[in-house]
């Protein structure tokens, strides 16, 4: 009989959080980060934080991110594939950063 192989697709959202969202594949995506961002950004260390954030009203929106992270020294970032054009790409962008702040910063008193 012969062994079929297994194979996992790491451009789409399960494949890629398969590969990328555990804590057993924290290195990889962590070669993979620093690969994307070479000379602007190094990231030493991460932990993987909760994904979702539901919309505090009925009618609101939420938003489930691929991958919500936190390196070493506390900057809070996203990473999300993107495999095709995705109309509204920049407006959405900016609604997941704009929930990412709300979450993370507090006001000053």
């Amino acid at each position: 009989m012969e062994k079929q192989s297994v194979f996992i697709n790491p451009f789409v959202d399960r494949g890629f959080k398969i590969l990328f969202g555990q804590e057993s594949s924290k290195e990889l995506l962590i070669e993979l980060i620093n690969d994307l961002l070479e000379g602007e950004h190094h990231v030493e260390d991460l932990s993987y934080m909760d994904k979702e954030d539901p919309s505090e009203t009925t009618d609101g929106r939420g938003v489930i991110f691929d991958l919500l992270c936190k390196d070493r020294d506390g900057t809070i970032f996203i990473v999300e594939l993107q495999n095709a054009r995705q109309d509204y790409f920049y407006e959405r962008a900016l609604y997941y950063l704009s929930r990412i702040c709300l979450l993370y910063t507090s006001p000053s008193p």
